[in-house]
């Protein structure tokens, strides 16, 4: 408590004015209030916070859910009471939460949740580990297992979680719906909203008072650093359900952070579902050691969607151009994916002439907006004329687009199959052409990908090369390139 007091805010580091602050307020305030947190002992006027602080740090292990609780509970309504919103706002939902989502189930899905969606809430109160083909149905899942408690929905990529919001906000309103990340200021902006309703909206999301967050994973999971004021988000989250959305679309680093943060999460009794199409398997051997954590069955697509072919030459290469021509011709939407911004560049000038869409991360937000909702829409028009649209593995996660080919370079299998999703995506029949609808190049230069990975993916994906891809083919990659993984640099980190 001590503690708690002296460093919930940042103060200097001036000793005999903190000793002195530590004892006016114990004096102050804590003498008349000690029974409320079960005192019955003198509290002793006389402190030095420097042994407080040494005696926390020796002991931190210790002492951490009692910090979590304590200074998350400080800092949480201090903020509150200081921006004038409730600390955790529109109460009232969580009883309305199955409701307004089997509405919205009933008005949409003629034969209601798929049996696997139907039974999430019944694991609400656990951790969950769940396999599902790109298609299958995984936010629907995710959507059951909240259950109307507090959540949390987790993506790597910036254009996935503002689709993401706009899908839980025409499902659940507005108003129970908050959106975080570096751009969330700028995405809120509505012109029908006056500029109280605007600054009462952004308070409420930093302060993470909604009861649906709908977020980039970075402004949850870097708290796992344990900076200044960190127990305030470990606190949230502590009581709290957190959706991790295609986890393998995570760097190596972001994807220990991740990891960590879930462990301590799971620890305070918060609970977590990590979702993805494609699950590696330290992934699993990481979570599977908490208890409480239960791996579900896959949940694996029959479907044959994807007929590869891999081209031991540069996606730059005219032999390459020549294919990407020879598709255009005839009259099919092509979606191009280069590893860099640059390489993406490069790709648009050499088809000028065929008056090509480009997409990357470097526009400015109004064209990036407006870019983003386009490929959604042209990608899905069957009766359009041929289309180019070259990208980058921006548009790899949670983006509901859907090419009738792929022109990709090679990056590391987790990732290269997040981009086969994008292709043959909401079709109802197999694909069943004799020619390939995903070709696959060589990358010469890599400082994207974890370069072991990366290798190994290029020399397993060659080996079916020619052939469906199937969703259960893709589980036996996945477990040959992360075979004896540890035994290399990128297990060690």
């Amino acid at each position: 408590v001590q503690y708690v007091i002296c460093y919930h805010h940042n103060r200097e580091e001036d000793q005999e004015l903190l000793d002195y602050y530590l004892a006016d307020i114990i004096k102050q305030d804590l003498e008349e209030r000690k029974h409320l947190l079960n005192i019955d002992y003198p509290l002793s006027h006389t402190f030095s916070v420097s042994d407080i602080r040494q005696k926390i740090e020796n002991n931190y292990e210790h002492y951490f859910k009692l910090l979590v609780l304590l200074k998350g509970v400080l800092h949480k309504c201090d903020y509150a009471a200081s921006a004038h919103i409730e600390a955790e706002c529109c109460p009232e939902f969580r009883k309305q939460y199955r409701h307004v989502f089997y509405t919205w189930v009933n008005k949409n899905f003629k034969s209601g949740l798929k049996p696997f969606q139907e039974k999430a809430n019944l694991f609400s109160e656990k951790s969950l580990l769940l396999t599902a083909s790109t298609g299958m149905g995984k936010t629907e899942f995710s959507m059951n297992w909240l259950n109307g408690k507090k959540g949390f929905y987790l993506l790597g990529i910036r254009i996935a979680v503002n689709e993401m919001y706009k899908r839980f906000v025409k499902i659940f309103k507005p108003q129970n719906v908050g959106l975080l990340h570096g751009e969330s200021s700028l995405q809120m902006l509505d012109a029908s909203m006056n500029s109280d309703d605007y600054r009462e909206k952004l308070t409420k999301t930093r302060q993470m008072s909604y009861p649906l967050m709908i977020a980039t994973a970075d402004q949850l999971i870097l708290s796992v650093f344990k900076y200044r004021g960190y127990e305030l988000h470990y606190l949230t989250a502590s009581y709290s359900q957190i959706v991790v959305d295609e986890i393998q679309s995570f760097s190596p680093e972001a994807l220990a952070a991740i990891i960590v943060f879930l462990k301590d999460i799971h620890h305070l009794g918060g609970r977590f579902l990590v979702m993805t199409a494609t699950l590696p398997p330290f992934v699993i051997k990481e979570l599977m050691s908490l208890k409480d954590v239960i791996h579900l069955p896959d949940e694996l697509s029959p479907k044959k969607r994807h007929y590869i072919q891999t081209h031991n030459i540069s996606i730059m290469n005219d032999k390459a151009e020549d294919l990407i021509r020879e598709s255009y011709k005839k009259n099919r939407k092509i979606l191009v994916i280069c590893n860099t911004i640059s390489q993406a560049q490069k790709m648009f000038l050499q088809l000028m002439d065929l008056s090509p869409r480009l997409l990357h991360s470097n526009f400015i937000r109004l064209d990036r907006a407006k870019k983003e909702k386009n490929i959604m829409d042209e990608s899905k028009d069957r009766e359009g004329e041929a289309l180019i649209w070259i990208t980058t593995q921006l548009i790899e996660a949670s983006l509901d687009i859907d090419f009738d080919i792929l022109f990709t370079e090679c990056s590391t299998v987790d990732s290269m199959f997040q981009r086969f999703g994008r292709c043959w995506r909401n079709r109802q029949e197999d694909y069943t052409a004799k020619f390939p609808n995903i070709h696959i190049f060589k990358v010469n230069s890599n400082n994207i990908y974890d370069t072991i990975l990366l290798d190994r993916s290029w020399q397993i994906l060659q080996k079916y090369s020619n052939g469906m891809i199937t969703e259960q083919n893709k589980q036996t990659i996945i477990q040959e390139v992360f075979n004896n993984i540890e035994q290399t640099s990128y297990g060690t980190r």
